[in-house]
């Protein structure tokens, strides 16, 4: 916004405003702690689809076995 209406010279206040947005925004931790949350949610995720991965393999094999077996 400019105050040249009222002043009758243009003094760009938006970069100031932004910068006091931003500033707000940094002093505000409460997104960065969800943030550190959904990180910490996605990574346990990777490891247990990646585990279910593997060990479900493993018990296909040997529930194929115990099948062959039992015929």
């Amino acid at each position: 916004m400019l105050f040249s209406l009222a002043y009758g010279y243009e003094t760009p206040q938006l970069p100031f405003e932004m910068l006091s947005i931003f500033r707000k925004l940094m002093k505000n931790e409460r997104g960065a702690t969800a943030i550190e949350y959904v990180l910490i949610a996605s990574l346990i995720s990777v490891a247990a689809i990646a585990a279910m991965t593997s060990v479900g393999g493993k018990v296909s094999n040997v529930l194929s076995n115990v099948a062959n077996a039992m015929n």
